[in-house]
């Protein structure tokens, strides 16, 4: 396997293209592997095999009269069967409309109207009855394509209802009539046609429509071959949401590389996977990384003083020769932590706005505490208040149907206002501070980022899960604060304190514990910085209540909302701190 010899200047015009030359290159080479849905022994793809059902899948797309740029969703978890689809849609010249499998009814609905999809590739039957109880706002929607078909056929008076194996022969046919019909929808593609459609999932109000075109993902494909980043060699593991720009992004690169990818998107299979595919890469966002650690930590005594290397690497599977993280801040702490054990974490920086990938840290240069240095062909520049603004390939066109919207963020000369604050060091590396409109200020004047102080938290407690710092406009911070489960409870085991989650948190030895932990954390805090009083909430912040985003960043607006109460006990008189579980 080689990678493609690829340039900025002389890159392909279209992942399209860009896929087309790999199997070219290296046909009977592996490009995914995935789990059988007998749990047996992986199933595989050569390159040249991708390639025949893409194929027919794209022909099975254009035998629906969809026109080009026209848009077709996937709704479905990351699985083998979404590249797939979406290398169809890139290859029959159409555009995708990314929507996660979390998504609720009214949402999806208003996505795919939004979007004027006219193709729902929908995994399963709970994600076509999205769409079957919302059809009257879906007057786009001519086709919906199941991937796990139930046992008894899907039927609607709204739409067509195919499986994929019927679309992949549907679209076989097709082309024997018309042989060269994906070719040619390939030799039409132009850099500037819209691509993808990805929809940011905003703390409030509706998701804006990222329009996105093959120029950025033509780009992303390159860059990491530029830089080294990616080698044809690897094996990597993928299980981020493919519904994210970070991991549409990372497909990109692999095309271009030519590894091979395991793909297999359920979250509770990572450890499991990690021993049976032995990556050398795999890509995560910061709360994986923290979980590991906090298990790694929590299992550690005062007599070894702490997780030896080899455990470390063995947690990863033996061989990781790096790990890439991005979408929110990872603890400086942590980050060294796993570089000391051999397992170099490389965090980067990109927005959905920007294809994901504008900076990153190099594996032969790493700068803990930054995201990096900005990638071939992209520009960085600091505000005068400070904002983060970038110039290059992989920014977006604009928001869907939101030019007002666009103006705000994206200038004539093409630099995009990212809303988060930092800082370039001498050597060009990026230092993220913290989101523009997290920052806060207290009633005493003075500025915090909350996302520093969290970080410490979390670097030093193995217990914590999620916190929120809260201060703006008070006399002082405060904080929520989540445990993870699967530290507490052996710790609350080995304690005698019984119950299940909520019982534990609710016990006075678990108070005891964090507020150990967070009068240390004060010790190297300024003193505006400083938690003066903490909750522990009796679960977890959750996708499903709206906390989390699902690439598992915190909606602050929405935890202190949801959680008004135990905030607003936090800051009546001044007596011991508040603990409400």
């Amino acid at each position: 396997m080689t990678s493609l010899p690829l340039t900025l200047d002389q890159r392909p015009p279209t992942v399209a293209h860009l896929f087309l030359d790999r199997v070219r290159a290296t046909p009977d080479a592996p490009a995914y592997r995935f789990p059988t849905a007998e749990g047996g022994p992986w199933g595989e793809l050569s390159w040249s095999g991708t390639a025949e059902r893409v194929t027919a899948i794209a022909a099975g797309l254009l035998s629906l009269g969809i026109n080009p740029t026209e848009r077709v969703a996937i709704a479905s978890s990351t699985r083998v069967e979404w590249i797939l689809a979406d290398l169809a849609v890139m290859c029959a010249g159409l555009a995708t409309t990314t929507v996660y499998p979390t998504t609720n009814s009214d949402e999806t609905a208003y996505i795919l109207a939004d979007s004027s999809s006219r193709v729902l590739f929908a995994e399963d039957a709970a994600q076509v009855g999205k769409v079957l109880s919302e059809h009257d706002r879906l007057p786009d929607l001519t086709t919906v394509i199941v991937f796990d078909a139930p046992e008894e056929p899907l039927a609607s008076e709204h739409f067509r209802i195919l499986t994929l194996p019927e679309l992949e022969h549907q679209g076989t046919l097709h082309l024997k009539d018309q042989p060269e019909s994906v070719q040619k929808a390939v030799d039409e593609l132009r850099q500037d046609q819209l691509a993808t459609l990805i929809y940011t999932s905003g703390t409030t109000g509706r998701p804006k429509g990222v329009r996105l075109d093959h120029a950025c993902w033509s780009y992303q494909g390159a860059a990491p071959v530029i830089t080294g980043l990616l080698r044809h060699d690897d094996v990597h593991f993928l299980w981020l949401p493919l519904s994210h720009v970070f991991g549409k992004t990372l497909i990109c690169g692999q095309i271009a590389t030519g590894h091979v990818m395991a793909v297999d998107g359920r979250v509770d299979k990572v450890v499991e996977n990690l021993q049976t595919i032995r990556p050398t890469v795999t890509a995560a966002v910061p709360r994986i990384f923290e979980k590991i650690y906090g298990n790694l930590t929590a299992r550690a005594t005062p007599a070894t003083g702490g997780p030896d290397a080899h455990a470390v690497r063995a947690a990863f599977g033996g061989r990781l020769r790096i790990a890439v993280c991005g979408s929110a801040a990872l603890s400086p702490d942590i980050t060294s932590f796993f570089l000391d054990a051999g397992v170099p974490i490389l965090e980067g920086y990109g927005l959905t706005e920007t294809a994901a990938g504008s900076t990153v840290n190099r594996a032969d240069a790493i700068r803990v505490g930054t995201v990096g240095v900005p990638y071939p062909g992209t520009e960085v520049r600091i505000a005068e208040d400070g904002e983060i603004l970038l110039r290059g390939p992989g920014v977006m066109r604009g928001y869907h149907n939101l030019p007002e919207k666009t103006a705000e963020v994206l200038d004539a000369d093409g630099w995009f206002r990212t809303g988060d604050i930092g800082e370039l060091g001498p050597d060009g590396s990026l230092r993220i501070t913290d989101r523009k409109k997290d920052l806060f200020k207290t009633s005493g004047g003075k500025y915090i980022a909350p996302s520093e102080v969290e970080g410490r938290l979390k670097a030093l407690c193995p217990f914590v899960s999620n916190v929120v710092v809260i201060g703006d406009r008070r006399n002082y911070c405060t904080a929520l604060i989540t445990l993870d489960a699967t530290v507490l409870l052996p710790w609350a085991v080995t304690q005698g304190i019984p119950g299940d989650y909520a019982e534990v948190v609710d016990a006075p030895a678990t108070r005891l514990l964090v507020d150990g932990y967070v009068r240390t954390l004060n010790e190297g805090l300024q003193r505006w910085q400083t938690i003066k009083k903490f909750t522990l909430l009796p679960r977890d912040l959750d996708i499903e209540h709206g906390e989390l985003t699902p690439s598992l960043k915190v909606k602050r607006t929405v935890v202190t909302r949801l959680h008004e109460d135990a905030v607003s006990a936090m800051y009546e008189g001044d007596g011991t701190p508040a603990h409400r579980a």
